[in-house]
């Protein structure tokens, strides 16, 4: 490497939640990881249903791990990828499911 320098990888983050805020230019997406507590996961379990989704007021009271802030065309972008990729993922979870 020129200069001596060491290439670096970019941060990776692991989040089970993203949170948006969309002003007319630019979509901020805050990503959280939300974690039920144990005590929650055993009551649901025992009543053999499934655990409640996190209320907002849980979600938000988690600090963000990351912000990312999207341009208008970014986020074009971004839809028109997901659009794309979840079928895909779906397919290949009901696939692997299947087996």
């Amino acid at each position: 490497m020129a200069n001596g320098t060491v290439p670096t990888e970019p941060p990776t983050f692991y989040a089970n939640v993203v949170t948006v805020s969309v002003d007319p230019d630019v979509v901020y997406m805050e990503l959280r990881r939300y974690i039920v507590p144990h005590a929650s996961m055993y009551r649901s379990a025992r009543a053999a249903q499934p655990t409640p989704p996190p209320s907002d007021e849980d979600i938000y009271a988690e600090d963000p791990i990351a912000r990312v802030v999207l341009t208008y065309a970014a986020a074009k972008s971004l839809q028109t990828n997901l659009n794309a990729m979840i079928p895909k993922m779906e397919s290949a979870r009901s696939e692997t499911r299947d087996r």
